[in-house]
């Protein structure tokens, strides 16, 4: 059998983020709760609109976490049509925020740096969100 060489430290020491640079008017919202990731475009644009109430086709990119927390699915519209993304992380799992369960989630609204912290396997919890950002909504078009 093959040797097991183990990731370099320095690699972990990066800050890699997918997605990095995203536009300053798409705004970024974490589903909480549990989604199943198999769902694919349509079953998530769905659930954009039935469960959240929010446009699927507005400037933003939604972040979705089912029971397995080692990865991530991304949504996004980019005006001329819908991109999905799967982050899977290699070494650690995620801490998603699980309120209400797997079928009443809540949308949280992140800033760029709270995405990048959990792009990088950071933990956000309600207490983390400033809760006045949160009343003035983003604006979506």
């Amino acid at each position: 059998m093959g040797e097991i060489i183990p990731f370099p430290e320095e690699a972990k020491a990066k800050k890699m983020v997918a997605l990095k640079g995203l536009p300053d008017d798409m705004a970024i919202f974490l589903c909480t709760g549990y989604t199943d990731l198999r769902q694919s475009i349509s079953g998530l644009s769905y659930l954009i609109d039935s469960r959240y109430h929010l446009n699927p086709q507005s400037r933003s990119i939604c972040m979705f976490c089912g029971r397995r927390t080692d990865r991530i699915k991304f949504l996004m519209y980019d005006g001329n049509g819908y991109i999905i993304i799967t982050k899977q992380f290699d070494f650690h799992h995620l801490h998603w925020p699980r309120c209400g369960g797997k079928d009443k989630g809540e949308l949280w609204w992140l800033t760029q740096e709270q995405f990048e912290y959990v792009m990088q396997g950071g933990r956000i919890r309600e207490a983390d969100l400033d809760k006045e950002e949160q009343l003035d909504e983003p604006k979506i078009n």
